[in-house]
């Protein structure tokens, strides 16, 4: 089975899990003999355990250097080449992998999503589409507060002290600018 892979990126908040989720769901109501499955660039976040807490919180989760985009390359391959792969998952409690990891059956096709897929040349060649949601920032920090509270056990005040919210549309708009022009 020849795997085909959409990329669905954009700026955190913009609506990219919603668009991945509602492709999903409509892929498998109108051809339900096709395999589909997503997977969140999130889940290949670098494994922090061995980092004190503290430090982790710190970490800038929305830079290339947070990403361990190597291993993503290499289960990408592996599931074009028919091969089955065990996805990490991140605990956003803990700001590091999960011990779980999740199986990741070859596809008809793969719907990738996160914020940063665009950044890594060697990603981007095996993409046979890629969306960028464009939504307006103001928009994404709002919705990024509010689901990293209600989802990812943050607070308020932990999202401004990790510096979310602080030159919000100045630094999202300069990553966004320099990702873009690679």
């Amino acid at each position: 089975m020849a795997t085909s892979i959409i990329a669905i990126t954009g700026p955190s908040g913009s609506g990219k899990t919603y668009l991945a989720r509602s492709l999903y769901r409509e892929m498998q109501n109108s051809f339900p003999g096709v395999a589909v499955d997503i997977l969140a660039e999130d889940s290949y976040y670098h494994d922090q355990a061995h980092v004190p807490e503290a430090q982790r919180q710190q970490v800038n989760y929305d830079h290339p250097s947070a990403l361990e985009h190597e291993l993503l390359l290499e289960h990408l391959l592996r599931l074009k080449a028919g091969e089955v792969v065990n996805a990490p998952t991140y605990d956003y409690t803990r700001h590091t992998r999960s011990e779980q990891t999740r199986q990741i059956e070859p596809t008809h096709l793969l719907i990738l999503e996160g914020i940063l897929l665009l950044s890594h040349q060697s990603l981007r060649e095996h993409y046979d589409l890629s969306l960028f949601v464009d939504t307006p920032l103001d928009v994404c920090l709002q919705r990024r507060m509010q689901r990293d509270c209600e989802e990812r056990g943050r607070t308020r005040r932990s999202q401004w002290r990790a510096g979310c919210g602080r030159n919000w549309n100045n630094e999202a708009t300069c990553s966004l600018s320099r990702i873009n022009q690679q």
